[in-house]
């Protein structure tokens, strides 16, 4: 056992200060709202997933669409050129001119053809834009939401922050009325007690691992200078009368 040039209290002061450290610092590295945060980014990451198909379909609908939208200004083009030349003395002889009024007839049969087939593309399109849309809005609403949230995260966090370095400042004074073996040992109880090297012994129990101490136990702590460091027999910390 060593000899101590002043009490313990600020021993168990500092204890309850490093507690209320490691709380705060928790408070701010794993914030609850972060949860919140993450369970709306993986619903965007789902619906992203879930719109795939969509998307792909879309895209093949659409490109379609103009694949078709391009023929026509060709067979536009093309009916224009043959309606001039019959309009003209060059339009040739007649065969030429049946042969080219055959083209004009197989060209508006195709146009039609195609238009028909353009419209039912575009009652396909509807519903996925549609589709579409409701998606945006709904990732629109979840980006607004998270936003909200890490805001209102960051500004709590700024305030654990102050309250923390309020404590840290309280601590360094505490620790500096502590014998430094004795905060030292404390330290190292500390780092791998799960942040507690010192508690109070009361009514027999240890307060850090809430065992009670043996008969035999108490009675040699009840006969140990009033300076002298001591340990529960159960969890190895300081124990403090």
């Amino acid at each position: 056992m060593t000899d101590l040039s002043q009490p313990f209290e600020s021993l168990l002061l500092l204890q309850e200060e490093d507690l209320h450290k490691d709380q705060l610092r928790h408070r701010i590295e794993h914030h609850p709202t972060m949860a919140l945060i993450k369970a709306l980014h993986e619903q965007s990451v789902g619906i992203d997933r879930s719109t795939v198909q969509i998307r792909l379909e879309h895209a093949e609908y659409s490109n379609r669409q103009q694949l078709i939208e391009r023929e026509v200004v060709d067979i536009d083009r093309r009916i224009g050129e043959i309606d001039d030349r019959l309009r003209n003395d060059a339009s040739g002889s007649f065969r030429d001119q049946t042969a080219m009024s055959n083209e004009m007839n197989a060209l508006v049969t195709r146009k039609r053809l195609l238009e028909d087939e353009e419209l039912e593309l575009m009652e396909s399109l509807e519903p996925l834009d549609l589709q579409l849309e409701s998606v945006r809005s709904d990732q629109a609403d979840l980006h607004d939401r998270a936003l909200v949230l890490q805001r209102e995260m960051a500004s709590e966090q700024e305030q654990l922050k102050v309250e923390l370095a309020g404590v840290l400042a309280k601590r360094d004074v505490l620790a500096s009325q502590v014998v430094p073996s004795l905060l030292a040992e404390y330290e190292k109880l500390r780092s791998h007690l799960g942040g507690i090297g010192a508690a109070r012994l009361v009514h027999g129990i240890c307060s850090g691992c809430n065992l009670a101490l043996s008969a035999t136990e108490i009675g040699r702590l009840g006969k140990a200078e009033p300076t002298a460091i001591v340990h529960c027999e159960q969890c190895g910390r300081i124990l403090i009368p």
